[in-house]
């Protein structure tokens, strides 16, 4: 019980921080927008703060997440321990009596999310998402991050037991990540220990999936982790109906966990006066850098068409100029004061593939990315308002060209594409194991399973070249 209101006590002090930090009056009364065009909100003043450290890129590298600050007194009218009567009344409860552990109820332009009550479900797993919910509003990451299933909350969860049948692959051992990550629901074990199989209430596979040798119990959680495309991961066909719990960059995952996540740092708010002027001293047009020449997409075949048409400087294995990984810092210097533009092309066309060549390569620097990969929506669901260009909105390479030719003379209209910079944050962390062991709580209540998981991952998922009733596709 101690350790259940530990966990608690450092998720209070974490929700205060956030709530701080977003400056939530303005994220709760806020609901203006100009009817010119329901994203366009001008930002005259810097905000400060995000949920950031909620979003982003889930890799096994250990990267150490954000750490709240050092416990304090709870505020009046709430407790540090989440079973007395203060904290009950100040928590919303969902799901059937588990704890909404703030009271954050976002506005999201002119809809307003319903206010939580003893009835209301907690969007969790991805068919609980309501389809009239706008696309930032379904994102399950906060939920899955502040929400306690009853049974942890009352204590009556006994600790669960994750094991990673692939290795642990950096990560700590036991409880130590969720406790490193302060993770509000935390009673969980990590193992590598194959010998737990048949004991462990979670096993999760990366990369390569195999059947276990154990008899499964009936309530075993059986997940696949992959941060790969369909083109580069195993066929799942051994598995179906046995998977319960996805953990991929698509959004339709249990878990989901993308590379990296760009978040607003006010709902509303998508542009802010600039004065820097992003074209100033560069002289040079398109760069990449590239180090696998055989993509299924044909990415390099377009890269070449383009550089018929104007500048393509191509760095690293597959093109005539250098720039060591090792250097990787002096190379984005280059980037940024040399070039107005970057291909930020995926090795593969897949639904929401959009990994740290958009966000790290292209947006976390004052370059126009030129996209390739995603469909268009995919990228207009979560990416800054118009800070790419995508090669599907153009009918060629020649055709992009001559578009790119045009924003090279007109630094006005280039500019429009950074009005979104100073107005979130493109972050990695999206506390992927807090998650994790949260869920493995949550499936004592609940049930799901793929079916034919195999069929999921792949079927009509990817295209080799433009995507279906694109003008690339259409050659119009």
């Amino acid at each position: 019980m101690a350790r259940q209101a530990d966990s608690y006590t450092r998720f209070l002090i974490l929700a205060i921080t956030f709530a701080v930090v977003l400056n939530l009056h303005h994220l709760l009364f806020v609901t203006q927008r100009p009817a010119s065009d329901p994203r366009r909100v001008q930002a005259n003043e810097p905000e400060s703060g995000s949920l950031g450290k909620l979003a982003g890129r889930n890799k096994h590298e250990g990267a150490a997440a954000a750490q709240p600050a050092a416990v304090q007194a709870a505020p009046a009218g709430h407790s540090n321990n989440p079973k007395s009567s203060a904290s009950r009344s100040a928590y919303p409860t969902v799901r059937g009596g588990g704890r909404l552990l703030d009271n954050l109820f976002r506005v999201q332009g002119n809809f307003k999310f319903p206010e939580f009550n003893e009835t209301t479900t907690l969007a969790i797993y991805p068919n609980e998402v309501p389809a009239s919910y706008p696309v930032r509003a379904r994102d399950r990451i906060w939920n899955q991050m502040r929400y306690v299933p009853v049974n942890a909350a009352t204590g009556k969860s006994r600790t669960k037991t994750i094991l990673l049948y692939n290795g642990l692959g950096g990560e700590g051992n036991g409880r130590e990540r969720f406790q490193r990550d302060n993770c509000p629901v935390s009673d969980c074990i990590m193992t590598g220990d194959r010998s737990q199989a048949a004991t462990a209430d979670v096993i999760m596979w990366q990369h390569s999936v195999f059947n276990p040798f154990h008899k499964r119990p009936a309530k075993q959680i059986w997940a696949v982790y992959f941060l790969e495309s369909p083109h580069h991961t195993p066929s799942l066909n051994g598995f179906a109906g046995k998977v319960n719990w996805t953990a991929t960059y698509r959004s339709d995952s249990v878990i989901v966990a993308p590379y990296y996540k760009f978040t607003p740092y006010v709902h509303n708010v998508f542009v802010k006066t600039q004065t820097k002027n992003y074209a100033s001293g560069k002289t040079k047009k398109v760069a990449w850098f590239v180090s696998n020449c055989g993509a299924q997409n044909g990415r390099l075949e377009y890269a070449r068409e383009l550089g018929k048409h104007i500048q393509v400087d191509i760095y690293g294995g597959c093109g005539t100029h250098q720039c060591s990984r090792s250097r990787s810092g002096e190379c984005f210097r280059l980037l940024e004061k040399e070039y107005k533009f970057y291909l930020a092309f995926e090795n593969s066309n897949c639904w929401n593939y959009i990994t740290e060549k958009f966000f790290l390569n292209g947006l976390s620097h004052d370059i126009l990315p030129i996209v390739m990969g995603a469909r268009m929506q995919d990228y207009i669901d979560v990416a800054p308002l118009n800070s790419f260009l995508h090669v599907d909105n153009f009918t060629s390479p020649k055709h992009l060209a001559d578009y790119l030719h045009e924003l090279d003379k007109d630094d006005s209209k280039y500019n429009t594409y950074f009005q979104w910079k100073g107005t979130g944050l493109v972050d990695t962390n999206a506390f992927f194991w807090c998650r994790l062991c949260m869920m493995a709580h949550e499936a004592e209540l609940s049930s799901f399973n793929y079916g034919d998981i195999e069929q999921w991952w792949r079927k009509d998922t990817c295209v080799r070249g433009a995507w279906p009733g694109s003008k690339r596709s259409r050659g119009v």
